[in-house]
Parts: structure tokens; C-alpha cells; sequence
């Protein structure tokens, strides 16, 4: 009988915003496995590393031992690792692989995004209007095909899947929420900040000006300064990724993230758009040509709504005026930021420049426009009271983004993901360490040695990596090696006479050499960048092992902080902040 009465009770809704959902997720649904001609290849291959990192026993490893030739690099230390960690469980299940765990990352980010676009929404502007901000938001075209297929940008995705539920949670905090939609919103800037380097960035500040907006509107101010709180926190339970990558940002090459001239591809000069593709429809892309030519455009319902929502707004007819304001400032912000006009902010502001890409906008500004949508949706529903409007709105949605979702076949079979298969990619020269412009590397790498041979063997075995430099090795003496974890190696070293230990590993900050238990200096072999071990005559026990620095142990500490800080809040609102009751919207039926 409670389920009975729990249906319906049941704002069915959500069924609805789940078929929006699960149409957008067909074509990888419909299809076996991920193609290898976008960045999904990449993710998929650091997936499968951090999974055999992991067996060995390191939870979080910051260096990525296989990449490189086998040298390794601090891939994991400086790029957003949530992606990753929500496919981990799935590559770890018996018969899935890491092409499967970065599927159900793309596939659960579409999701979120839509559920959380109708859940911020429908509050303010109505059922209705919610599905319909979720349909423009989840067909907006950078949403739908551009990040997710044309480009196979997990950690982008799963960012863009995620911000529209830190507003959610934010907002449902802010109309009488309790510590539950208080802690949600903490741990949710959280996640949207490990999931993507750069769109944290933007993700941030926008989230930053939408709590400082809400000081304008009515309401409890206390209730505002603990939403500036949980803002806060987010950023403090990120710490362990986001701080060692600030501190030791110098200890890498990050020159190639930006580029310098008309024919550099990362250089942002080089990517602004202009009016007539942003707002061009969108057409189905001519699979047959050998690199079919997409739009960075907004979609045509997406931006229709929210000028007719911002006619409204100016008129004084939207009855939310106040809070729509943030988005319909936001919105024409962002899409100037991408026009050519912009080009001097981009030049004068610290660290927009990484960006590289003011299109990159497009998945921002597509959650604000879908605010704008329902709006628009709601206003004119009121002016021409005829319910079935909302449905004609989302059925325009899904016509006009019919031309994306027709993609090409891709194979069926990925492939292997193995260290054989990384090996082969790179001997090829189809990338490095699964990147293509040699970014991440330690700064000592004055030039990327070749491959080598004894390196080469034990990769394609797939056992411990022969990482000693044999030829080096005077005659004589005896090397036993041990692979105690991915990340742990030891050296049991037997010799006449004194001798450098040379290995095929590159240093970086928090390798650490330890000779018979003693703690000792290491060279630096150049211009390769490879750690060198000098060694006294005589039997010893070498260990190489990766530790957390100075930076890194600190940034465990702030994390830790946040959560002991993220657990007295929240165990504070629990006694002490009364629960209201939220308010009751009008359901889907009806009017589809």
C-alpha cells in the first residue's frame, strides 16, 4: 500500500526527463564499445593505466608508470581524476573493460545533466518548463554531439553533466533545504572541480556570482552565507588534486598548452566565432568526407527562448525577474567571451588564456540559456494559455537536434588497452603518454629519449618494467629487481666496485632512493631527465619509490579539514536550522 500511495504521490515527470535523457543516449547505448578517432581513445587508455596502477595497491597514484616508453609522467598529479574514478568500478567488474567505464561515465554525465536542469527549473518556472529546459540543455548541440562525439571529451562532459546539479542542490538548500541539500552542494563543487581542469575554472566563478546574486533577492541571509559556505568547502574537499597541481605547476611543460601564431591550433586568437555559426542551425554532417565539418553553434530553440525570456525581463513580464536576471547576464557574458570582441579580456585576464578555446564556452552557456528556455516557456504559456505549448517546445527541441544524433559506425571492437597496445601507440607516433603536445612532462626532459629496447620487452610481456640501463652496468655485476607495487621498485645490486645506477625512469618530485634503508641523494641524467642512483662497492638493497611531496601531503590535509569542517556544518544544521517545506509544482500530465 506505500508503494501504491508513493506512485501516486509521484511527480511522473521524471519519467518524462528521463526518455529526454534517453534519447540522447541511444546512439552510445545502440552501439558495442567507443570509437578511437576522438579524445574518448585517450581516456580510455588512462582509464586502463589507473586501473593496473590501482591493482598493485597505490589507490591514488599521481605518476603514470607505463606512459612514456615505460619512463613514466605525472599525468595523474596534474589532470582532473574524477572521470576516471566513477569508470574505475566499472573496468574492475569481471567481463567489462575500460572502454565500458568510460562509456558509463559519458552516459551517466547526459543523464545528470538533464536531471538536474529539470530539478533546478522546475521549482521556479513549473514542470512543464523544466522538461523543456532539460531537453534544451541535454540537445543543446555542444551538449549533445560536440563534446560527447565529435571531440570524446570525457572529463568535459562529466563536468557539464555535473554543474547543473551544484545549482540544484544550491537552490534547494537556499528555499528551506537542510544539511542534506547543504552537504550535496559542498560535495558537488567538489566533484565539478576534479572532473575537468579548466571548465572548474568557469564552473567556479559562475557559481561564485550566482551565490553573491542572492543577496539581491529575498530571503534568508544567514541561509546565503552557509551557501557561500558550502562553496567554499567544495573547494576545500578538491584541495588534494587542485593545490599540488598549483604548487607544483612549475615542475612540468605547460609551454605547449598555449599556442603563438595563426597556425598554432591552442592558440585562442585562433578559435573565436562569430554570429552567423553561432546562431546557425544545426545540419546533418556528411559522414562520407574524411573530416566532416561540425558547428560550434547555439541551436536555434535555444537561443529563440531566451531572447523571447530577456523580452520578458526587460518588459517586467517574468515573475522571477530578480533570479532569471543572474542567467540572462551570465548567458550574454559568456557568448561574448567567445566573439572576437573579447579578444583583449582573454589577453588581460590571468589564466583565461588556458582555455585555448573560447568555443569551449558553449557547454556554460548552454545551462544558462535552458534557464532561460523555461522562462521563456512559462511566459508564454501565461500569455497564451494553451497547455499543450510546452510539448510543441520540446518536441522543436528534439526535431531541430535530429541531424546530430545520425553518427557514422564505428567498430565494434575497441581493442586491446594493454601496455603492448600503449607501447604500439606511441612507437607510431599516434600520441605520448596519451597526449599529443607533450604537456605534463617533467621539466627536466630537456628531449624526449626514443624508446628502448629491454624497456620495450617487458611492456609487450605485460609483467614488471625492465627499467635498468643494462649497458651501463659494469661487467660483473649482479642486478636482481622486484616490483613491490606500480609505483615501488626495488634493486638488489651486487658489485666489486663502486658504479651509477642508471634507470629508464624519468624524476620528478617525490621519487625517493633509498640504499639499505638510507635515505640518499640522486643525479640527474640529462638532457633525457632519467634518475641516477650512485652506488658504493658492495651488496645493497635499492628501493625507488614515489611519495607524496611537501605540497601533496599538505593538500590531504585541507581536504581533510573540509570534510571534519563539511561534518560540523552539516551535523549543525541537522539540530539547529528547521526544515521547510518545499513547494509543490504542477505536474507533467496533461499538457504533453
Amino acid at each position: 500500500m506505500k508503494v501504491r500511495a508513493w506512485w501516486r504521490q509521484w511527480d511522473k515527470s521524471w519519467l518524462a526527463v528521463l526518455a529526454v535523457a534517453l534519447l540522447a543516449m541511444w546512439p552510445l547505448l545502440s552501439r558495442s564499445d567507443l570509437p578511437q578517432n576522438t579524445d574518448a581513445e585517450l581516456h580510455i587508455f588512462r582509464l586502463a593505466e589507473l586501473s593496473r596502477v590501482i591493482r598493485t595497491g597505490v589507490f591514488y597514484p599521481r605518476w603514470a608508470p607505463h606512459f612514456y616508453f615505460g619512463y613514466g609522467y605525472p599525468i595523474f598529479n596534474y589532470y582532473a581524476p574524477l572521470s576516471y574514478y566513477l569508470g574505475l568500478p566499472v573496468e574492475l567488474m569481471p567481463g567489462l573493460d575500460a572502454v565500458a567505464g568510460v562509456k558509463f561515465v559519458l552516459l551517466l554525465s547526459l543523464l545528470a545533466g538533464a536531471v538536474g536542469t529539470f530539478a533546478y527549473v522546475r521549482p521556479h518556472w513549473g514542470a512543464p518548463a523544466g522538461l523543456v529546459a532539460a531537453a534544451a540543455y541535454t540537445y543543446a548541440p555542444y551538449i549533445q554531439f560536440v563534446d560527447p562525439h565529435a571531440r570524446g571529451d570525457l572529463a568535459e562532459v562529466l563536468a557539464l553533466g555535473l554543474a547543473p546539479l551544484v545549482f540544484w542542490a544550491g537552490d534547494r538548500f537556499l528555499r528551506g533545504g537542510g544539511w542534506l541539500s547543504w552537504g550535496a552542494t559542498a560535495l558537488l563543487t567538489a566533484a565539478v572541480i576534479t572532473s575537468h581542469n579548466l571548465l572548474a575554472l568557469v564552473f567556479f566563478a559562475l557559481l561564485l556570482a550566482w551565490g553573491l546574486w542572492q543577496f539581491a533577492l529575498p530571503g534568508e541571509r544567514q541561509r546565503k552565507l552557509w551557501l557561500l559556505g558550502a562553496l567554499g568547502l567544495g573547494v576545500g574537499l578538491a584541495a588534494f588534486f587542485w593545490l599540488p597541481v598549483a604548487l607544483e605547476q612549475n615542475e612540468i611543460n605547460l609551454s605547449t598548452l598555449l599556442g603563438s601564431g595563426e597556425q598554432d591550433n591552442f592558440d585562442f586568437r585562433n578559435h573565436f566565432l562569430g554570429w552567423r555559426e553561432l546562431l546557425a542551425p544545426s545540419a546533418r554532417l556528411d559522414w562520407g568526407a574524411s573530416e566532416p565539418e561540425f558547428l560550434f553553434n547555439l541551436g536555434i530553440m535555444q537561443w529563440g527562448l531566451a531572447i523571447v525570456a530577456i523580452v520578458g525581463l526587460l518588459a517586467g513580464k517574468e515573475r522571477t525577474g530578480r533570479q532569471l536576471g543572474y542567467f540572462a547576464l551570465a548567458a550574454v557574458g559568456l557568448i561574448f567571451m567567445m566573439l572576437p570582441l573579447s579578444e583583449p579580456l582573454w589577453s588581460a585576464i590571468p589564466f583565461v588564456e588556458y582555455l585555448q578555446f573560447p568555443w569551449r564556452l558553449l557547454g556554460p552557456v548552454a545551462f544558462m540559456l535552458a534557464v532561460l528556455a523555461a522562462a521563456a516557456t512559462r511566459l508564454l504559456q501565461d500569455w497564451l494559455l494553451w497547455r499543450p505549448l510546452p510539448g510543441l517546445l520540446l518536441a522543436l527541441i528534439l526535431i531541430l537536434a535530429w541531424p546530430l544524433s545520425q553518427l557514422p559506425p564505428w567498430p565494434a571492437d575497441f581493442g586491446p588497452t594493454d601496455t603492448q597496445t600503449v607501447l604500439a601507440r606511441e612507437r607510431q607516433g599516434v600520441w605520448l603518454g596519451t597526449t599529443s603536445t607533450a604537456d605534463f612532462v617533467p621539466i627536466t626532459v630537456e628531449q624526449v629519449p626514443a624508446s628502448q629496447p629491454s624497456v620495450n620487452v617487458s611492456l609487450n610481456a605485460g609483467g614488471p618494467v625492465d627499467r635498468v640501463n643494462w649497458a651501463t652496468v659494469p661487467q660483473g655485476t649482479q642486478i636482481e629487481s622486484t616490483e613491490i607495487n606500480a609505483l615501488h621498485f626495488r634493486y638488489e645490486v651486487s658489485g666489486a666496485k663502486p658504479f651509477v645506477l642508471r634507470l629508464f625512469l624519468f624524476d620528478f618530485p617525490g621519487w625517493e632512493t633509498r640504499v639499505d634503508g638510507e635515505l640518499v641523494e640522486t643525479e640527474l641524467g640529462r638532457p633525457e631527465g632519467f634518475l641516477i642512483v650512485p652506488l658504493p662497492a658492495g651488496d645493497h638493497v635499492v628501493d625507488v619509490a614515489f611519495h607524496d611531496t611537501p605540497a601533496r601531503q599538505a593538500a590531504w590535509l585541507l581536504t581533510a579539514a573540509a570534510l571534519l569542517a563539511l561534518a560540523g556544518g552539516a551535523y549543525w544544521l541537522r539540530r539547529h536550522n528547521a526544515v521547510q517545506p518545499l513547494p509543490v509544482t504542477e505536474p507533467v500530465a496533461g499538457w504533453l
